[in-house]
């Protein structure tokens, strides 16, 4: 295993540890190298800017953890912290905090932004990387910046961490109707709450969109819908495969229809036209029949003058 060191602070007292990436493999979810070579990487800091920048490098610098005695052998500060982060946005947060700012980029991408975001919310170093951040951000319309749901959990992060309310808003109503699954799937650490407040929302939306497909289910059986029985029953099939779902309890909320995206859904219902119905005359209800139709030898033809009722 390779050993990758930086030092951001030559003279530095505090030696930041991030070992090697594993990955989980099989059922039992047991720890292994990763396919590809990861270093471990060194990053030589200085604990008063790190304890002055960060909360959490206070608490642990100078609290009394382990990592506030000098070790014996180098006589610096260890700090180990876990490989969930990508190290190139520890170096960016690092370069910030140490005040490199000529090594820092003009730009960076989402995913890096996204990143950076989440070393940020960890550490509790918004204060000092705020002002950086503001050139960074991604700019309205949010919607060029969002390909993936991935995208969209990044945009979340970044906009809570960042204090943008107006990216926040469109970030989440995204994953509203999207399929929004956990984002730590994404190792994107969004707050538990705020994927709560995700799940509440869509809830009540997919509930709101199954009351009034069981509505129209309910007037097609009690005939308050279509003016005949072909009709109804042409309509309640059409629903039924449209959405493709099963007739016996098809609105009950443990079908697949809760696990689609919303956008999903209403596409469904848009594209689930019934088709034109053509019936008795006798039968049809006044004033929801366009055109008039005559039967000769057995089949039916326009009349030569429609009459629009």
């Amino acid at each position: 295993m390779s050993i990758e060191r930086e030092e951001f602070d030559p003279e530095g007292d505090t030696l930041i540890i991030i070992p090697a990436k594993s990955v989980r493999v099989g059922q039992l979810g047991l720890l292994q190298p990763a396919a590809e070579p990861q270093p471990e990487y060194h990053f030589l800091c200085s604990k008063k800017h790190l304890s002055t920048a960060s909360r959490r490098a206070h608490k642990v610098l100078c609290g009394g953890f382990k990592e506030s005695i000098p070790d014996e052998g180098d006589g610096l500060h260890h700090w180990t912290i876990q490989p969930i982060f990508d190290s190139y946005a520890w170096k960016i947060v690092l370069k910030i905090i140490h005040g490199r700012n000529r090594d820092l980029p003009r730009t960076v991408t989402v995913e890096q932004l996204a990143g950076i975001a989440a070393i940020v919310d960890d550490l509790g170093c918004h204060e000092v990387v705020w002002f950086f951040a503001q050139g960074w951000l991604p700019q309205p319309p949010y919607a060029f910046h969002i390909l993936t749901e991935q995208d969209t959990a990044r945009l979340i992060l970044i906009a809570f961490v960042f204090d943008q309310p107006e990216m926040f808003q469109y970030a989440t109503q995204q994953a509203v109707v999207e399929t929004f699954p956990n984002s730590f799937e994404f190792g994107i650490p969004i707050r538990p709450i705020i994927l709560e407040h995700i799940k509440e929302q869509r809830d009540a939306v997919v509930q709101s969109l199954l009351d009034g497909l069981k509505q129209i289910q309910n007037q097609l059986l009690e005939k308050k819908l279509g003016c005949n029985f072909g009709c109804r029953a042409m309509l309640l099939g059409t629903l039924i495969q449209k959405l493709d779902i099963r007739p016996l309890g098809m609105f009950s909320a443990a079908l697949p229809l809760e696990s689609r995206s919303i956008d999903m859904i209403v596409r469904s219902l848009r594209e689930g036209q019934p088709i034109v119905y053509y019936g008795p005359r006798e039968q049809s209800i006044e004033g929801k029949r366009s055109k008039e139709w005559s039967h000769t030898s057995g089949m039916y033809r326009k009349a030569e003058t429609p009459q629009t009722l």
